[in-house]
């Protein structure tokens, strides 16, 4: 599964840019906007790597035959999330019934189901929202190279936030980049993913990480 997307990354970041190398350098205001846009595009690449790797490393560990009192810690906050989520909500009626259900599961030897859930932390997609991720998950590897890069990473979102939500038009955010710094950040885009889901796919192989 991770060799699939794997694959599936390579070929967006590849789209984009021949997209961007195809793109007019004239008039003016068509080649800011297009580099603008590359931003919501890279962003759309981003956003589908992290949620993807989080859906497929779930699947992958609840594959191994884990039971709840299997899982580290960490991983008990993923897979225990419908039950955490009840107790946060319940009525005052039912807390203590919640309480109980939520640590008979948690000493259970019941198999793990396959949750939904991305951890996060209202960053929507910032650097600091997969490092959360990476940290659920155990995964303690970085996935960038340089220090720069997550600052790189949350500049593509705040890009991104700003044209998608109307408060800066693509033309406006474009015309900050050249070509090649625009191109750079596709570059970042797709090592950054690729890494992430290298560094995912080695853990999740090895059942004996996710145990405590």
């Amino acid at each position: 599964m991770f060799q699939t997307l794997r694959t599936e990354i390579i070929e967006r970041c590849s789209a984009v840019e021949s997209h961007l190398r195809q793109s007019p350098r004239s008039p003016m205001l068509v080649a800011q906007m297009t580099r603008g846009l590359v931003f919501v595009e890279v962003y759309a690449i981003w956003e589908y790597a992290v949620r993807t790797v989080t859906h497929t490393a779930v699947a992958t560990i609840a594959a191994h035959g884990h039971s709840f009192w299997d899982l580290k810690p960490s991983l008990l906050a993923m897979y225990l999330d419908p039950q955490l989520e009840s107790v946060r909500t319940c009525g005052l009626d039912k807390v203590w019934e919640t309480r109980l259900a939520l640590f008979a599961k948690f000493f259970s030897k019941e198999p793990l189901p396959i949750v939904a859930s991305v951890p996060h932390d209202g960053s929507h997609f910032r650097f600091s929202q997969v490092k959360m991720i990476l940290k659920t998950l155990g995964i303690s590897r970085s996935i960038t190279v340089r220090r720069r890069h997550p600052q790189m990473v949350d500049e593509i979102v705040n890009h991104r936030n700003a044209i998608a939500h109307g408060n800066e038009t693509a033309d406006l955010v474009g015309r900050r980049y050249t070509y090649s710094e625009v191109a750079n950040r596709i570059a970042l885009v797709r090592s950054i993913c690729l890494r992430l889901i290298l560094v995912a796919d080695e853990y999740c192989s090895n059942p004996q990480r996710q145990r405590r």
